[in-house]
Protein backbone atom coordinates (compact mmCIF):
# COMPACT_ATOMS: atom_id res chain seq x y z
CA UNK A 1 0.00 0.00 0.00
CA UNK A 2 1.26 3.65 -0.97
CA UNK A 3 0.47 6.31 1.14
CA UNK A 4 -0.35 9.54 -0.35
CA UNK A 5 -0.22 12.54 1.87
CA UNK A 6 -0.66 16.37 0.75
CA UNK A 7 -3.69 19.16 0.54
CA UNK A 8 -6.04 19.95 -1.92
CA UNK A 9 -3.77 18.68 -5.40
CA UNK A 10 -3.56 15.22 -3.85
CA UNK A 11 -7.32 15.40 -2.93
CA UNK A 12 -7.89 16.78 -6.76
CA UNK A 13 -9.56 19.63 -5.97
CA UNK A 14 -10.73 20.95 -9.42
CA UNK A 15 -11.60 17.60 -11.13
CA UNK A 16 -15.54 17.90 -10.15
CA UNK A 17 -16.14 20.33 -12.99
CA UNK A 18 -15.94 18.12 -15.97
CA UNK A 19 -18.15 15.74 -13.74
CA UNK A 20 -20.58 18.00 -13.00
CA UNK A 21 -20.67 19.94 -16.60
CA UNK A 22 -20.30 16.75 -18.57
CA UNK A 23 -22.90 14.12 -16.57
CA UNK A 24 -25.27 16.62 -13.84
CA UNK A 25 -26.39 18.99 -16.36
CA UNK A 26 -24.16 21.73 -14.78
CA UNK A 27 -22.96 24.95 -16.67
CA UNK A 28 -19.70 26.35 -15.66
CA UNK A 29 -21.64 29.16 -14.37
CA UNK A 30 -23.00 26.62 -12.09
CA UNK A 31 -19.99 25.60 -11.09
CA UNK A 32 -18.55 29.34 -10.21
CA UNK A 33 -22.18 29.56 -7.64
CA UNK A 34 -21.01 27.24 -5.98
CA UNK A 35 -17.53 27.73 -5.52
CA UNK A 36 -18.78 31.51 -4.24
CA UNK A 37 -20.61 30.20 -1.83
CA UNK A 38 -17.96 28.61 -0.10
CA UNK A 39 -19.74 24.96 -0.17
CA UNK A 40 -17.84 21.84 0.73
CA UNK A 41 -17.20 19.73 -2.77
CA UNK A 42 -17.54 16.91 -0.37
CA UNK A 43 -21.61 16.67 -0.29
CA UNK A 44 -21.51 16.67 -4.14
CA UNK A 45 -22.07 13.05 -4.46
CA UNK A 46 -20.83 9.84 -4.77
CA UNK A 47 -20.52 9.31 -8.96
CA UNK A 48 -18.65 12.77 -8.22
CA UNK A 49 -16.38 12.27 -5.86
CA UNK A 50 -15.94 8.46 -7.47
CA UNK A 51 -14.84 10.74 -10.86
CA UNK A 52 -12.46 12.74 -8.53
CA UNK A 53 -10.96 10.04 -6.85
CA UNK A 54 -10.49 7.82 -9.93
CA UNK A 55 -8.70 10.93 -12.25
CA UNK A 56 -6.53 12.16 -9.72
CA UNK A 57 -2.91 11.02 -9.71
CA UNK A 58 -2.50 9.06 -6.45
CA UNK A 59 -4.87 6.47 -7.97
CA UNK A 60 -3.36 6.95 -11.75
CA UNK A 61 -0.11 6.37 -10.39
CA UNK A 62 -1.06 3.62 -7.88
CA UNK A 63 -3.14 1.49 -10.88
CA UNK A 64 -0.18 1.95 -13.11
CA UNK A 65 1.75 0.47 -10.81
CA UNK A 66 -0.69 -2.50 -8.96
CA UNK A 67 -0.70 -0.99 -5.45
CA UNK A 68 -3.19 -0.50 -3.13
CA UNK A 69 -3.52 3.81 -1.79
CA UNK A 70 -4.52 5.42 0.64
CA UNK A 71 -4.65 9.10 1.41
CA UNK A 72 -4.66 9.60 5.61
CA UNK A 73 -6.58 12.92 4.96
CA UNK A 74 -10.06 12.46 3.87
CA UNK A 75 -11.04 15.81 3.95
CA UNK A 76 -9.94 18.39 0.93
CA UNK A 77 -7.29 20.82 2.09
CA UNK A 78 -4.25 20.76 4.86
CA UNK A 79 -0.66 21.76 5.30
CA UNK A 80 2.76 20.71 5.60
CA UNK A 81 1.61 20.92 9.96
CA UNK A 82 -1.35 17.93 9.38
CA UNK A 83 1.15 16.01 7.32
CA UNK A 84 3.49 16.03 9.95
CA UNK A 85 1.00 14.98 12.74
CA UNK A 86 -0.71 12.40 10.45
CA UNK A 87 3.32 11.36 10.45
CA UNK A 88 3.56 11.28 14.00
CA UNK A 89 0.73 9.21 14.60
CA UNK A 90 0.78 6.52 11.49
CA UNK A 91 0.69 3.43 13.75
CA UNK A 92 -3.18 4.88 13.93
CA UNK A 93 -3.75 4.80 10.23
CA UNK A 94 -2.05 1.86 9.11
CA UNK A 95 0.83 -0.60 9.79
CA UNK A 96 4.14 0.70 8.57
CA UNK A 97 6.42 -1.90 7.72
CA UNK A 98 3.58 -2.52 5.37
CA UNK A 99 4.28 0.20 2.99
CA UNK A 100 7.11 0.66 0.35
CA UNK A 101 6.68 4.39 0.16
CA UNK A 102 5.30 7.06 0.99
CA UNK A 103 4.17 10.23 -1.59
CA UNK A 104 4.28 13.81 -0.12
CA UNK A 105 3.11 16.33 -1.59
CA UNK A 106 4.12 19.26 0.53
CA UNK A 107 1.72 22.63 0.75
CA UNK A 108 2.37 26.14 0.93
CA UNK A 109 4.87 26.81 3.27
CA UNK A 110 3.31 29.76 4.92
CA UNK A 111 -0.07 27.84 5.59
CA UNK A 112 2.18 26.10 8.75
CA UNK A 113 3.42 29.18 10.42
CA UNK A 114 0.80 30.37 12.21
CA UNK A 115 0.06 26.96 14.23
CA UNK A 116 2.29 27.88 17.37
CA UNK A 117 3.89 24.43 17.30
CA UNK A 118 7.35 25.96 15.41
CA UNK A 119 10.27 26.62 17.10
CA UNK A 120 11.35 30.21 16.49
CA UNK A 121 13.68 30.76 13.15
CA UNK A 122 15.53 34.00 12.07
CA UNK A 123 14.37 33.96 8.54
CA UNK A 124 11.36 32.66 6.74
CA UNK A 125 13.81 30.57 4.98
CA UNK A 126 15.17 28.62 8.03
CA UNK A 127 11.27 27.76 8.97
CA UNK A 128 10.47 26.61 5.54
CA UNK A 129 13.73 24.14 5.19
CA UNK A 130 12.71 23.06 9.06
CA UNK A 131 9.23 22.06 7.38
CA UNK A 132 10.83 19.41 5.26
CA UNK A 133 13.54 18.28 7.64
CA UNK A 134 11.77 17.44 10.40
CA UNK A 135 9.06 15.38 7.82
CA UNK A 136 12.52 13.57 6.55
CA UNK A 137 13.66 12.90 10.02
CA UNK A 138 10.34 11.23 11.18
CA UNK A 139 10.45 8.96 8.64
CA UNK A 140 13.53 7.85 8.95
CA UNK A 141 13.16 6.88 11.96
CA UNK A 142 10.02 4.84 10.98
CA UNK A 143 12.53 3.39 7.74
CA UNK A 144 10.09 4.53 5.14
CA UNK A 145 11.32 5.37 1.76
CA UNK A 146 9.20 8.53 0.54
CA UNK A 147 9.01 10.52 -2.39
CA UNK A 148 8.39 14.43 -2.40
CA UNK A 149 6.71 16.69 -4.70
CA UNK A 150 6.00 20.39 -4.12
CA UNK A 151 3.35 23.31 -4.84
CA UNK A 152 5.71 26.10 -4.35
CA UNK A 153 9.09 26.39 -5.57
CA UNK A 154 10.53 27.40 -1.98
CA UNK A 155 10.30 23.78 -1.24
CA UNK A 156 10.50 22.48 -4.47
CA UNK A 157 14.28 24.07 -4.80
CA UNK A 158 14.88 22.66 -1.18
CA UNK A 159 13.67 19.21 -2.12
CA UNK A 160 16.10 19.52 -5.49
CA UNK A 161 19.32 20.50 -4.19
CA UNK A 162 19.24 18.71 -0.47
CA UNK A 163 16.95 15.41 -1.42
CA UNK A 164 17.55 14.67 -4.87
CA UNK A 165 17.09 10.93 -3.88
CA UNK A 166 13.54 11.67 -3.09
CA UNK A 167 12.64 14.70 -4.89
CA UNK A 168 9.97 14.33 -7.72
CA UNK A 169 10.91 16.06 -10.86
CA UNK A 170 7.37 16.71 -12.88
CA UNK A 171 8.71 16.40 -16.45
CA UNK A 172 6.71 17.96 -19.50
CA UNK A 173 7.33 18.00 -22.71
CA UNK A 174 11.41 16.88 -22.23
CA UNK A 175 11.89 19.31 -19.60
CA UNK A 176 11.74 19.06 -15.83
CA UNK A 177 10.30 21.53 -12.95
CA UNK A 178 11.25 21.18 -9.65
CA UNK A 179 7.34 22.65 -8.33
CA UNK A 180 4.19 22.96 -9.51
CA UNK A 181 4.97 26.81 -9.81
CA UNK A 182 8.41 26.55 -11.28
CA UNK A 183 8.03 28.29 -14.80
CA UNK A 184 4.07 28.58 -14.46
CA UNK A 185 3.82 24.87 -14.70
CA UNK A 186 0.97 25.36 -12.83
CA UNK A 187 -0.85 27.58 -15.03
CA UNK A 188 -0.98 25.12 -18.42
CA UNK A 189 -2.91 22.77 -16.64
CA UNK A 190 -5.38 24.86 -14.15
CA UNK A 191 -9.20 23.88 -13.72
CA UNK A 192 -9.98 27.30 -15.45
CA UNK A 193 -11.99 28.87 -17.96
CA UNK A 194 -13.64 32.31 -18.47
CA UNK A 195 -16.40 31.44 -15.63
CA UNK A 196 -14.26 29.64 -12.97
CA UNK A 197 -11.36 30.19 -11.47
CA UNK A 198 -9.64 27.55 -10.05
CA UNK A 199 -6.04 27.28 -9.06
CA UNK A 200 -5.73 23.85 -8.92
CA UNK A 201 -5.07 21.03 -11.52
CA UNK A 202 -7.16 19.49 -14.96
CA UNK A 203 -7.48 16.39 -16.23
CA UNK A 204 -3.89 16.54 -17.99
CA UNK A 205 -2.16 17.90 -15.13
CA UNK A 206 -3.36 15.09 -13.00
CA UNK A 207 -1.83 13.10 -15.76
CA UNK A 208 1.33 14.60 -15.88
CA UNK A 209 2.05 14.65 -12.31
CA UNK A 210 1.29 10.92 -12.24
CA UNK A 211 3.46 10.14 -15.01
CA UNK A 212 6.79 12.32 -13.18
CA UNK A 213 6.19 10.01 -9.98
CA UNK A 214 5.55 6.83 -11.78
CA UNK A 215 8.97 7.75 -13.98
CA UNK A 216 10.77 8.67 -10.37
CA UNK A 217 9.61 5.16 -8.91
CA UNK A 218 11.07 3.91 -12.06
CA UNK A 219 13.92 5.40 -11.61
CA UNK A 220 14.79 3.83 -7.84
CA UNK A 221 15.39 0.15 -8.33
CA UNK A 222 14.84 -0.13 -4.33
CA UNK A 223 11.43 1.18 -4.34
CA UNK A 224 10.56 -1.52 -7.18
CA UNK A 225 12.17 -4.30 -5.65
CA UNK A 226 10.06 -3.61 -2.27
CA UNK A 227 6.77 -3.66 -4.64
CA UNK A 228 8.14 -6.72 -6.65
CA UNK A 229 9.09 -8.68 -3.36
CA UNK A 230 5.85 -7.91 -2.02
CA UNK A 231 3.81 -9.35 -4.96
CA UNK A 232 6.14 -12.04 -4.83
CA UNK A 233 5.86 -13.15 -1.69
CA UNK A 234 2.15 -12.96 -1.93
CA UNK A 235 2.39 -15.52 -4.87
CA UNK A 236 4.73 -18.01 -3.23
CA UNK A 237 2.05 -17.51 -0.24
CA UNK A 238 -0.78 -18.77 -2.65
CA UNK A 239 0.25 -21.26 -5.23
CA UNK A 240 3.59 -22.52 -3.37
CA UNK A 241 5.99 -21.07 -6.20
Amino acid sequence: MILFIGDSFTWGQGLHYYYLTEHKGWSWEDCQKYVENNRRFEELGFDVDEFRRKNGFPYLVSKELDVPFQTPRFENGSDNQVTYNILETLGYYCTPNSIPFIVIQFSSPSRSIDNGNEPKFNTIEQHIKYQVTRISNILEVYDIDWLGISWQTEIGEILRTNYPKNHIPIEYKNLKYSSFEDNNLLDLFISTTESVQDGHFNLEGHRVIADSIINKVKSRKDLIYKIETSKKDLNDFIFGV
